[in-house]
């Protein structure tokens, strides 16, 4: 991967399949070189096609932006079809017919000791997971290198904001070249509609919240499992990371249902999706091998995780929802059952921590955050009973222990949550109980709600009747 999307200007691309494979598309042709994409995205900015979500990231490491470009009369004419993806040719469309994202990150890893090696890792991350359908599948993906000369096709982009788009055109053969430093990572993917974030701090999205956190919660413990003798470590996993992709199902010739969560944002557009995880930040994302493995360790710290920066970006009344989706009865997403196996099994959890803890040694920067995380994970799961005795007395069960004032008020994943938050005072003491003004605003949102409803299903009645009078021949 590093010589032919480094070295050759080559591209990469990854979606779900059986055979785990990661394809390089072919450079014999336009569509499998760097240039041939750079050249048809720049024509599509300056064409004002693609529009540019709030997306955030580690700002510090990387200028990052997401831009979406929704289809409605099928994928833009420069994308390569099916055949391009070799053994993906049968439902690649439902991958690509609504459209796709673009996610760029200029001068990636810049202060990092190798950027060169950390933006490959990064990649190599995002493609195992799409292959795997954790991640977004991935059209394309390459690097854009200091010293790159624009060519004359990029050159008539920037003048003109028109480009060569056939795909299958012969190109011509790419003369390696040594790696000094990335300017640029782009990345081609599903579209991504909205995140779990846009859903917490929405009060309209509030009624699907608890479906997307199970199905979130769902997906987060499929990237916890071993896959080929190894499991993955996410450790930037935030609201923000949780993106949520249209799922189209063919529903006859040339026609799709699209299903997924149903987001309606204030403007009252409705987009659906299903979850994915996305950001395989290269000092955050590590493999565990199979010897010191523990899924129920990684599953339960990926959801505090989770749970720590709801709290410190959309507050208690969010957090609420989470806990009360995984401590219902029956264990729905079986993290009370993950906990039980901690206790029962902690020598599996400490080799699993041990591990996560090492892989921090190489990111320097990063270093103080990952331990921290650990250090908490250690004291919530093998060092006392915090967790245990707050899953059992949640509801207010009177057989439970309860939860000491000191317990509940301390903070949780503070440097990792104050590093990616970027903020001094990030509030991640999770087992706090709501305060007054909590329920206040709970009990004040819940009426805004009910009132917001009434006048929907009366817009909803007024449009109804106006389309009856249309059919009826009235005016």
């Amino acid at each position: 991967m590093r010589d032919a999307c480094l070295r050759r200007g080559g591209v990469a691309a990854s979606m779900p399949s059986e055979t785990d494979s990661i394809v390089q598309l072919d450079a014999t042709l336009c569509h499998g070189r760097a240039t041939y994409w750079i050249c048809n995205l720049l024509a599509l900015a300056c064409r004002g096609s693609m529009s540019v979500p709030v997306y955030r990231t580690l700002r510090a490491d990387a200028s990052v932006a997401l831009h979406a470009v929704a289809s409605e009369d099928g994928l833009a004419a420069f994308v390569p079809g099916s055949d391009a993806y070799g053994h993906w040719k049968t439902g690649v469309d439902a991958y690509m017919d609504a459209g796709f994202s673009v996610l760029v990150k200029h001068r990636p890893y810049a202060h990092s000791r190798s950027p060169c090696d950390a933006c490959v890792k990064e990649v190599a991350y995002l493609l195992m997971a799409a292959t795997r359908g954790i991640a977004p599948c991935v059209l394309a993906t390459f690097c854009v290198q200091h010293g790159d000369a624009l060519d004359e096709d990029v050159q008539l982009v920037v003048s003109t904001g028109q480009c060569c788009s056939v795909p299958n055109r012969t190109a011509a053969a790419a003369q390696p070249q040594s790696v000094a430093r990335i300017d640029t990572l782009v990345v081609v993917s599903q579209l991504c509609t909205f995140t779990l974030a846009d859903l917490m701090q929405s009060p309209t999205a509030r009624a699907v919240l608890p479906e997307a956190l199970a199905l979130t919660f769902a997906k987060l413990k499929q990237m916890c499992q071993l896959h080929l003798g190894y499991a993955m470590v996410k450790l930037n996993t935030t609201p923000e990371s949780v993106v949520f992709c249209p799922s189209l199902k063919a529903a006859g010739d040339d026609e799709w249902v699209i299903e997924g969560i149903r987001y309606e944002s204030q403007t009252l557009d409705t987009v659906d999706g299903l979850p994915m995880i996305s950001n395989f930040h290269a000092a955050l994302t590590s493999r565990v091998a199979a010897s010191c493995h523990s899924l129920e360790t990684s599953f339960v710290m990926h959801v505090l995780l989770l749970l720590a920066h709801a709290k410190a970006c959309f507050g208690a009344r969010v957090l609420r929802i989470a806990w009360d989706h995984l401590l219902a009865a029956g264990d729905p997403s079986g993290f009370v059952s993950a906990i039980d196996c901690i206790v029962a099994d902690s020598k599996q959890a400490t080799a699993f921590l041990d591990r996560v803890s090492y892989d921090a040694e190489e990111y320097p920067g990063f270093h103080a955050a990952v331990l921290g995380t650990v250090a908490d994970v250690r004291r919530l799961l093998l060092q006392g009973d915090t967790l245990r005795k707050y899953a059992a007395s949640y509801g207010g069960r009177a057989d439970a222990p309860p939860l000491q004032k000191s317990e509940a008020a301390t903070p949780v994943f503070q440097e990792m949550v104050k590093m990616l938050t970027e903020s001094t005072a990030a509030d991640t003491a999770i087992f706090a109980p709501l305060s007054e003004a909590d329920v206040v605003r709970e009990r004040t949102e819940a009426e805004y709600m009910a009132a917001l409803e009434l006048v929907k299903a009366a817009r909803r009645a007024r449009l109804l009747a106006r389309e009856a009078r249309c059919v009826g021949g009235g005016t």
